[in-house]
């Protein structure tokens, strides 16, 4: 029924879930790494074929870019695409250019954004508040607006 929603993108903005901390957009810790592969510590948001960055969040580098999530086991063993890089034990996952620092919004790049991907974002920031109900009734505009607070309501003028 959302999809259907794609000609009207304009709507009262939706209320985020107040969670407006840099680390909102974080899907995981890392505690062990290998060849293509890093150990992670929450497999909730992480899903196979997404787009991750892997940060040193101490310093705010970013170790690997753009990386495919080719396999992810029960263990918590993450594998991605691409050349290996060195990662730390102690690094984090984030989804591709959303790691936010002070000098970083946290928000990129709206055009390549779908309902789909906006409802998982929204679901996994808060299923308890963004039901299959809620997302139903929310336009494009709304759900973009609610992941943009959640994740930095520095970007929300």
């Amino acid at each position: 029924m959302a999809d259907q929603q794609v000609g009207n993108i304009h709507g009262i903005a939706a209320v985020g879930n107040g969670n407006l901390d840099e680390s909102s957009s974080k899907l995981a810790g890392t505690t062990s790494h290998g060849v293509n592969t890093v150990t992670v510590d929450n497999l909730e948001k992480i899903r196979v074929g997404m787009s991750i960055d892997i940060v040193t969040e101490a310093d705010g580098t970013v170790v690997t870019s753009d990386r495919i999530v080719s396999s992810l086991t029960s263990a918590g063993v993450l594998t991605y695409d691409g050349a290996d890089t060195t990662t730390d034990d102690a690094d984090s996952v984030y989804p591709t250019g959303e790691y936010s620092s002070s000098s970083q919004t946290g928000f990129h790049d709206f055009d390549s954004l779908t309902i789909a991907s906006l409802r998982r974002r929204l679901a996994d920031i808060d299923s308890g508040l963004y039901t299959a109900a809620v997302l139903n009734g929310m336009t494009y505009n709304d759900m973009v607006y609610a992941v943009r607070v959640s994740d930095n309501a520095a970007t929300v003028s």
